[in-house]
């Protein structure tokens, strides 16, 4: 009697193909985290340009009620300068969703209290990420230029 025997074939996958599956998936997170990173960055950006229009419309309303805005002379943190001047408007003052201390968003208002301006720093935080937005600022923070929203 004759013997059959079974062919011989592999089965499942070579080291090789599972190397370069695996080199695969490792390109593909990288791409997916590398996304997710800016999308974040964009996000606290929009949170950024919609807290500052909310301080600078607090700001307005104070100033409808007392006939000028919060006087402080040097700059300072927002949340801890105008949580006080503010509280029936705006409660509380928001804080940057990333920064804090002097990358926090900073106001600072002329003596008179007829102008003022609010610094905040982009996703980034150097010099150059930095912008203000105010009421007759030009001398306020003269070395900071106008954000652009």
């Amino acid at each position: 009697m004759i013997k059959k025997f079974k062919s011989l074939k592999p089965k499942g996958f070579t080291l090789v193909e599972l190397l370069i599956i695996i080199a695969i998936i490792g390109i593909l997170a990288t791409v997916i985290l590398v996304s997710l990173a800016s999308a974040r960055a964009r996000a606290r950006d929009a949170r950024r340009k919609a807290d500052v229009t909310e301080i600078r419309a607090g700001l307005e309303l104070y100033k409808d009620m007392v006939g000028k805005y919060p006087i402080v002379t040097s700059l300072g943190v927002a949340s801890s300068v105008l949580g006080g001047p503010l509280q029936q408007f705006l409660n509380p003052v928001p804080d940057d969703p990333r920064y804090t201390g002097t990358k926090n968003y900073n106001y600072i208002s002329n003596s008179a209290g007829s102008g003022f301006a609010i610094q905040m720093y982009w996703d980034g935080g150097t010099t150059g990420d930095r912008c203000k937005v105010g009421v007759n600022d030009d001398t306020l923070i003269a070395t900071v230029p106008d954000c652009k929203f």
